[in-house]
């Protein structure tokens, strides 16, 4: 069986994103295919054009053992969008970011069914920006969630995600097209 945390109580929404003010366990959601809020951070390194990949780990539910975004997790009842950030990023790769330091991008919507049809994933995903140089050598993993981390070139991963990498999360580009311009707009390569 997968690692989950099954017990976590999360806040039901619309899919057009309003709360609907009910609260259910994190399995009730997956099995009922409950809209539901999480954060993605995506760590990334002006300097050298790179984004921090963490590998998923082989325990997880959905996409085990594969390259993903730098940390993602479930918002918890009461929680915010930003707190459920700042945890998300300490406890999956030991970075202690100062919430004034992310940067809100946009929500995505998303919708997935794994499990050989038994856990339903309909998210609204919150996107933030972190702006880090960290280094690999100094993260510090959750063995549950992550098994090891990489920073790689932004217009390489794109290339990857669009060549269908099997070794990445594949996903739709509701989430990575709009990333990738912005990264473009925000960070534009300056001739040498």
């Amino acid at each position: 069986m997968c690692a989950d945390k099954h017990e976590e109580l999360l806040e039901v929404w619309t899919q057009d994103g309003r709360p609907t003010g009910e609260i259910k366990t994190r399995k009730v959601i997956h099995e009922q295919g409950l809209w539901h809020k999480i954060v993605h951070v995506w760590c990334v390194d002006p300097a050298t054009r790179r984004v921090l990949l963490q590998r998923r780990s082989a325990d997880k539910c959905t996409n085990p053992d594969k390259w993903d975004i730098s940390c993602a997790g479930h918002i918890e009842a009461g929680e915010t969008s930003l707190q459920g950030a700042l945890k998300e990023l300490h406890e999956e790769l030991g970075i202690t970011a100062q919430p004034e330091k992310l940067q809100f991008l946009f929500t995505a919507p998303a919708s997935g069914v794994y499990m050989n049809g038994t856990y339903f994933d309909n998210e609204l995903q919150d996107i933030y920006l972190y702006e880090t140089d960290v280094s690999v050598s100094s993260l510090v993993l959750q063995p549950e969630e992550v098994t090891d981390a990489k920073w790689v070139g932004w217009d390489e991963f794109e290339a990857q995600l669009d060549s269908g990498d099997e070794s990445l999360v594949a996903v739709e580009k509701g989430e990575y097209g709009p990333l990738f311009a912005l990264l473009r707009e925000r960070y534009p390569l300056v001739p040498a």
